[in-house]
């Protein structure tokens, strides 16, 4: 009886049954887990397509020129949140129950002057200008912790997701105030030119 209830004991420990069923939730989870990365990547760079179109839409309206600087930016502000708050991807954006992307508020896009600190500057001052709209870009769909994959991020890092930023420089034309004033400070100046005043390199400003 005893060398019976052995044969069956060794028989059950050596069996290869139910392993396909292992190996079935193993690939099961790979699977699922690499379907979700991907989903997520293409979700991402999709939107991000979107954003760009976004702040090259804004900076476009920033660039063209209006009575004054301020009524550039409003245009600018207005056409961004015209396409942030279109039906078809706007409960995308800052949604408070599917928050997926996140981006800037219309009123912190404006991007006017010189961001090239990096660059190395010209003497007589700096000779690029970046000026349009930029807007961080936040991925939450790329904030998980999958099975057997892992963690995208660290165990104390915050869980805010892949940041980047969108931008789009295109310059901004003058406006007519500015150039009102541009001409009255530069009659004075014609006015009091010297002799032998130093040669400055001047870009044309539209003016």
């Amino acid at each position: 009886m005893k060398s019976i209830n052995k044969n069956i004991f060794l028989q059950k420990a050596f069996s290869n049954k139910g392993m396909i069923s292992v190996d079935y939730l193993f690939s099961f989870l790979i699977v699922m887990g690499l379907t979700y990365l991907i989903l997520a990547l293409s979700f991402t760079l999709s939107f991000i397509e979107i954003t760009q179109y976004i702040t090259f839409s804004a900076a476009r309206s920033y660039y063209a020129s209006h009575t004054s600087e301020k009524m550039q930016r409003q245009r600018a502000e207005l056409q961004y949140n015209t396409l942030k708050t279109h039906p078809v991807w706007s409960h995308f954006f800052n949604n408070k129950n599917l928050a997926w992307f996140k981006i800037a508020p219309s009123t912190e896009i404006i991007i006017s002057g010189s961001q090239n600190q990096q660059y190395t500057t010209h003497a007589l001052g700096q000779v690029q200008m970046f000026t349009g709209a930029s807007t961080p870009f936040v991925s939450k769909l790329l904030a998980f912790n999958l099975p057997l994959i892992g963690r995208t991020q660290s165990e104390g890092e915050e869980e805010s997701g892949f940041k980047t930023k969108v931008s789009s420089f295109l310059g901004r034309e003058p406006s007519t105030k500015e150039c009102q004033d541009f001409q009255k400070e530069r009659s004075k100046k014609l006015k009091s030119l010297c002799g032998n005043c130093t040669v400055v390199n001047l870009s044309d400003n539209g003016c």
